[in-house]
């Protein structure tokens, strides 16, 4: 395994992540309103800066989406083309905030590799996963 595959995230540690950004920069809850934002990192590994990541909080059609994506620079471009990315569809209701979609994968040019769907009304989560085609169903939690 490359180095740099050991630079990335989770699914737990990003949502974990995420949580983190929402509590902890109060100019995203000032007067308890959520707001878009975009961010940028250098990530370093030994004094070497080997990849971009960035961060995107968008509201368009009354959804909030949540994606974050890394790039490899200089000499990591060429010891590998994974550019892995998540995104996360929600929306926001009377009792806080609804998950509507999920996907990652390490190419964003090509189809997510991980999908997972939440059906509110019939509470159920479907996972996709895309290599095999195979959809899994669960019971979507009690709030």
């Amino acid at each position: 395994m490359s180095n740099y595959n050991n630079l990335c995230l989770s699914t737990t540690s990003r949502i974990i992540f995420f949580i983190f950004l929402l509590v902890s920069h109060a100019s995203l809850l000032a007067d308890d309103t959520l707001k878009p934002f975009s961010a940028k990192y250098n990530v370093y590994r030994n004094d070497q800066h080997v990849a971009d990541t960035y961060f995107n909080l968008q509201f368009i059609n009354h959804t909030w989406t949540w994606s974050m994506g890394t790039r490899p620079t200089g000499l990591f471009k060429w010891l590998t083309r994974k550019k892995p990315f998540t995104e996360t569809r929600m929306t926001e209701t009377a009792e806080g905030f609804r998950l509507l979609h999920v996907s990652s994968g390490d190419y964003r040019e090509k189809p997510a590799t991980e999908n997972t769907f939440f059906n509110h009304d019939n509470r159920l989560i479907y996972y996709v996963d895309t290599e095999t085609s195979k959809v899994n169903q669960l019971p979507l939690p009690e709030d």
